[in-house]
């Protein structure tokens, strides 16, 4: 019978030269790993117990903090966070707010690549559109009054919802990137719009001050109102543009057109533009068309879905709606807080990768505002804030992580990864 031993080989009687042969792992792969008998080459492979990682969202200046070795707190982070990551036991996928980020960051870029890359384990989100195309699916689905099995969190669609893979898989030995030299022109053209967005939010901030008194709820809604407005004012725009434009073509072209078009028609496989806003109210008035093909125009319903309490309360528009109502409360108290440039990251982190995740180390003040009662982030998705003033919190949530890894999961990283098999942590039983 197969058995693992201390030094983390694993014993094994050849199923072909019947001769007991102790080897290491050759190869781990997703859910698989393979020895090889040293007597006669036979490969055999041996299924990997199922795990379930914890995923961590790290906010870049968790990483700044880690890369810059000033503050021995974060190094013990970041040990802790790379023995788990190794042991298969937790994940802190990247995503395209670290990437902008990292590139934002001149002198530091490639190095802030590379440590969100070890973190994550090849784990990446997926991005924010995608996240609110896949939640806004199900709402407008439960919106239609449609039945939906709705997947529970070892289920792989629920996976594919934030990522691409699924987090729950032994990863492999090795990875490779492929890199690109940095386009300087469009970090020239991120930073200028994360600027200008601080401009708009400074006059947005003027705004708010000179509503003192209104009520917290009357600021949700209001944020709530404003999704999906300016989506559909470009949806309708485009789409009258290209009625326009049939109008004003030789009869001949019109009719190639129009049958290209769908006439004026509700064409569920021609979105009138490809402006990501524009697709996502196309995606949506899909599932109208496809729900009740007698809709003359989906788009109003898609419309109406937008100000209803099933779009209002999707996990991304819940939390967002939230926490900025929260920065506009912050803005017009006594001592009021200014609102900051990367307070858009902050609350996209939050808002889009929360449900997601079983903890996040943010910034102060949001991991603040995210517990405050009246928004209760932590309470309403299961998922535990820390920030760099709760540091030790946080390590010791690490720390527990390490000390109670279940006794499988322990003992098959002894099997596969030998070099760490006499770690004590693994070796408690």
């Amino acid at each position: 019978m197969d058995q693992y031993q201390q030094d983390g080989t694993f014993t094994f009687g050849c199923r072909r030269c019947k001769v007991p042969i102790t080897v290491g792992p050759q190869h781990r792969s997703y859910q698989f790993y393979i020895v090889r008998c040293g007597n006669c080459g036979l490969r055999v492979e041996h299924r990997l117990p199922a795990i379930r990682k914890k995923i961590i969202y790290l906010d870049q200046n968790v990483l700044s903090h880690i890369l810059s070795g000033r503050d021995q707190r974060w190094q013990e982070v970041y040990r802790r966070l790379k023995l788990l990551t190794y042991l298969q036991v937790v994940t802190c996928p990247f995503s395209d707010i670290h990437r902008e980020e990292s590139l934002l960051a001149e002198h530091s870029r490639d190095q802030l690549k590379s440590l969100y890359r070890e973190l994550s384990d090849g784990i990446e989100f997926r991005s924010p559109f995608d996240i609110e195309q896949s939640q806004l699916l199900h709402s407008i689905r439960r919106y239609l009054g449609q039945q939906e099995d709705n997947p529970g969190k070892e289920d792989e669609r629920y996976h594919r919802e934030y990522c691409d893979k699924n987090p729950n898989y032994w990863t492999l030995d090795d990875r490779v990137y492929a890199d690109f030299p940095t386009d300087l022109q469009a970090v020239a053209r991120t930073q200028q719009s994360k600027d200008e967005f601080q401009s708009d939010l400074a006059a947005v901030a003027n705004n708010w001050k000179d509503e003192d008194g209104r009520r917290f709820g009357d600021d949700v809604e209001r944020e709530a109102l404003a999704y999906g407005r300016s989506m559909m004012e470009i949806y309708r725009e485009l789409a009258d543009a290209s009625t326009k434009l049939e109008a004003m073509l030789p009869t001949e072209i019109a009719a190639v057109y129009r049958q290209c078009t769908g006439g004026g028609k509700f064409n569920p496989n021609m979105p009138p533009g490809m402006q990501p806003g524009v697709r996502l109210v196309h995606w949506l008035a899909r599932e109208v068309h496809m729900a009740s093909p007698e809709e003359p125009d989906p788009a109003s319903v898609v419309e109406v879905f937008f100000q209803s309490d099933d779009a209002k309360t999707t996990p991304f528009n819940d939390i967002a709606n939230h926490l900025w109502a929260g920065v506009a409360q912050q803005a017009r108290m006594k001592s009021p807080r200014q609102p900051e440039g990367n307070d858009k990251n902050d609350i996209s982190a939050i808002s889009h990768y929360a449900p997601y995740c079983d903890a996040m180390i943010v910034d102060n003040f949001f991991r603040g505002l995210a517990s405050q009662k009246n928004i209760d982030v932590a309470g309403r998705f299961d998922v535990k804030l820390f920030s760099a003033r709760t540091l030790p919190a946080f390590i010791a949530y690490l720390d527990d992580l390490l000390t109670n890894m279940p006794p499988d999961h322990r003992k098959a990283v002894k099997a596969v990864i030998p070099h760490v098999s006499r770690l004590p942590i693994l070796n408690t039983d």
